[in-house]
């Protein structure tokens, strides 16, 4: 079997306010949408992962962006993006019809201290969420870093821990299609120590 090709048509409507407020609203749709599935050969019992067309997909989404300072010494910065997925065909023997109302929210809040330094701790969370035909489990992470400008605020030097408590992992449930389910449960060592260091040329 060969794959079509598929095509999306979206629009999108953007709104900011005192450029502290961020608002964009959007939809999508593809038609002949391209998606990873699992297939067994019932004989052998093997299965094996194929790209394949499905009807269509659908995506609405709101995503709202803040970037406000709330004292001198304290700034927040947040991204909150609800939104719904939908994968639908009547293909074949497959009957899918799989979707979500789901959100990722992402925050970072920086507290300036003394001599320079920038005290900063981000929160990262992605609700579970329906992706072709695998429904996935959600996810969080904390991270945490100090950073301080150097050589006459030209320069900046970071110090950075991400996800402090590897809490990373997924679980990832297939919807069946009459003849297999599966469940993958996946872990990574995501916490990583790092140091940046910037500098600005020019004025």
């Amino acid at each position: 079997a060969y794959l079509n090709p598929q095509y999306t048509n979206s629009f999108t409507l953007n709104h900011s306010f005192r450029n502290a407020t961020f608002t964009s609203l959007s939809y999508s749709r593809t038609n002949d949408a391209q998606i990873d599935m699992i297939r067994q050969n019932d004989t052998t019992k093997i299965g094996y992962q194929v790209r394949e067309n499905i009807d269509y997909s659908e995506n609405f989404n709101l995503n709202i962006g803040l970037n406000l300072p709330v004292t001198k010494w304290y700034r927040i910065s947040a991204n909150i993006n609800a939104y719904t997925n939908r994968f639908y065909s009547k293909r074949s023997s497959d009957n899918i019809n799989n979707d979500s109302y789901t959100m990722n929210v992402w925050s970072g809040h920086y507290f300036t201290l003394p001599k320079n330094y920038v005290l900063e701790i981000t929160s990262w969370y992605q609700a579970p969420q329906a992706y072709g035909v695998f429904n996935l489990s959600g996810q969080y992470n904390i991270g945490m870093g100090v950073q301080k400008q150097i050589l006459k605020q030209r320069g900046q030097i970071k110090l950075f821990v991400r996800d402090i408590f590897n809490s990373s992992k997924e679980t990832v449930k297939m919807w069946s299609n009459g003849n297999l389910i599966l469940l993958n449960r996946n872990k990574w060592d995501s916490r990583q120590f790092g140091f940046n260091f910037s500098y600005r040329f020019g004025s």
